[in-house]
């Protein structure tokens, strides 16, 4: 499978993407609340942003140490820490109040992507653990914007299904990033 083949079925998939947001916003509201997030509709955000990709509680909680570190080092930036779950949004709140700005992850299809990245201007990306999106991290490298994959780690019966799959959008897409740690 390659990039486009991929972005084809993603925007196959958006409908049924966002109707099961619709769905788990019945038992969970915070799903539906920022919905337009996912989509890209964003308010343009003062730079310059570090952004932060953490999918959910366990992979914030992970990135604690880094974002502490890059608060007290980088004062003139806003740190932007985005998450797909209702249940990150909270932890990364709670935690952190105002002292950082929280986001959704936009969906990862091309239109979308351009839109958050132009609203945002992040300097550079950091993208925790096995977040690979293809998307996100081509149009981040168009745009000669950084992006770091940390605590980067995958399972053989994960690496055997990206091989068996997806090799050349795999590859292709970790070719695009910057640093993989």
């Amino acid at each position: 499978m390659n990039r486009t083949l991929y972005s084809l079925v993603g925007y196959l998939l958006l409908p049924l993407l966002i109707i099961r947001l619709l769905v788990k916003s019945i038992k969970t509201p915070n799903y539906r609340k920022r919905l337009s997030e996912r989509l890209g509709f964003i308010s343009k955000i003062p730079v310059p942003i570090i952004w932060i990709h953490c999918v959910s509680v366990g992979e914030f909680r992970a990135s604690i140490t880094l974002i502490d570190t890059l608060i007290k080092q980088h004062p003139n930036h806003r740190i932007l820490v985005t998450s797909t779950t209702p249940t990150g949004s909270s932890a990364i709140k709670q935690y952190y109040d105002n002292q950082v700005l929280h986001l959704y992850f936009p969906f990862d299809l091309g239109f979308i992507v351009k839109r958050y990245i132009n609203q945002i201007q992040p300097e550079i990306c950091i993208l925790m653990e096995t977040e690979i999106w293809p998307n996100l991290i081509h149009a981040l490298k168009k745009n000669n914007i950084p992006s770091i994959l940390i605590n980067a780690r995958m399972s053989e019966p994960s690496l055997g299904k990206y091989q068996k799959f997806a090799s050349t959008l795999v590859s292709e897409t970790l070719n695009n990033l910057s640093l993989i740690a």
